[in-house]
């Protein structure tokens, strides 16, 4: 299709299927499928991910996982859980991973991707709309949590830096 860019196409769909009709005649057959998420955008991904959802709308969550952790899709087939927790001593995110069947495999200590410092308890909820891995937690407010070491040997971190804690909400003046 590259050699098409910027001619114009005709298409027709429904709600399963698209076909293009490319400048040279030829017509092609585009279908549905969700069976794997190949998008950077993150509106596409969601799109995907909404579909996933619904496949696991019926999962009863383990009872070893939090009631707060979140269903996230890898998957048509495939799915974890994950919960962050703000952390005012150690200044990061605790975010925890348990597989489908409620086995924890994963504790991370992450922070704002961006800023490098951690994210208020108030603003620490998953979207599992976004998040595409187990190691880097995309919020509802847009930031995204990743581990905060620049590197681990044995699961250590190696970097000597501790990251800051976030800024304190702002009060309001009492009128």
């Amino acid at each position: 299709m590259l050699a098409f860019r910027g001619k114009p196409i005709s298409i027709r769909y429904n709600d399963h299927s698209i076909w293009i009709v490319r400048t040279d005649g030829k017509e092609m057959h585009l279908k549905q499928n969700y069976s794997r998420d190949v998008f950077r955008n993150a509106a596409c991904t969601a799109e995907v991910h909404v579909h996933w959802l619904n496949h696991f709308k019926n999962i009863t969550r383990p009872n070893a996982v939090p009631s707060q952790a979140v269903l996230i899709p890898k998957g048509k087939h495939s799915y974890f859980w994950a919960n962050c927790v703000f952390d005012s001593r150690s200044k990061w995110d605790g975010c925890s991973v348990w597989d489908s069947k409620g086995i924890k495999y994963a504790d991370r200590e992450c922070v704002d991707r961006q800023n490098h410092r951690a994210v208020l308890q108030s603003d620490l909820l998953i979207d599992p709309l976004t998040t595409t891995s187990d190691y880097e937690f995309h919020l509802k407010n847009g930031v995204v949590l990743a581990d905060w070491a620049k590197g681990r040997i044995n699961n250590k971190p190696i970097s000597g830096s501790i990251p800051p804690l976030p800024p304190l909400p702002q009060k309001l003046p009492n009128n």
